[in-house]
């Protein structure tokens, strides 16, 4: 029958190499470990003292792993909230992927230097374009900041509980869904 060996460091039982043996027709060398089946490890070892598979990581250093592992998915949960859009105050919803956040950083800028522009016309994604009045673009514009800004604030918050997780059922407890508990200023 054809299983997976792994050849070991008979010091330090740390894994060298890995082969496909047939344990019935096959001479199989002593450096050569059957592996661990079902076991779930993380960095195996195999402990020559009691001829098994161990574990080769400390618990510290496999949470950490999961905790850069989580932080990565928060953080592209993050973006994606981000890029999905809002609906503002005046009912319409306005998408923010990365290039309407430039878009609207730009006409930001035309309106900060141009004192004439009394109306401008920007694409929401219910009705299409729609012209609106000076004072009505810049409060979309804060609008549009600030839900950014909410989804960075509460990345931080999350990603700060993630390191500061001592078990892992705490750090899988941490969810982006979670109910909000940070408070959001905007800028105007």
């Amino acid at each position: 029958m054809l299983n997976q060996y792994f050849k070991i460091n008979l010091e330090t039982g740390v894994i060298l190499d890995s082969f496909v043996y047939d344990s019935e027709t096959d001479d199989i060398p002593d450096d050569c470990k059957l592996g661990w089946g079902d076991q779930i490890l993380h960095e195996p070892v195999y402990d020559l003292e009691t001829d098994s598979w161990i574990e080769g990581k400390s618990s510290d250093d496999i949470l950490d792993t999961y905790k850069i592992t989580h932080i990565l998915h928060l953080k592209s949960r993050c973006e994606s909230e981000i890029e999905k859009g809002f609906t503002a105050t005046n009912g319409h919803f306005y998408r923010t992927n990365r290039d309407d956040q430039t878009n609207m950083l730009g006409q930001f800028n035309a309106i900060s230097t141009d004192q004439l522009i009394e109306t401008v016309m920007w694409k929401t994604e219910d009705a299409g374009y729609i012209s609106h009045t000076r004072e009505g673009w810049l409060d979309i514009y804060r609008q549009a900041f600030t839900h950014k800004q909410t989804q960075l604030f509460k990345y931080d918050t999350l990603k700060k509980q993630v390191n500061d997780a001592k078990t892992h059922e705490e750090l899988t407890a941490i969810t982006w869904d979670e109910p909000e508990t940070t408070t959001t200023t905007t800028q105007g």
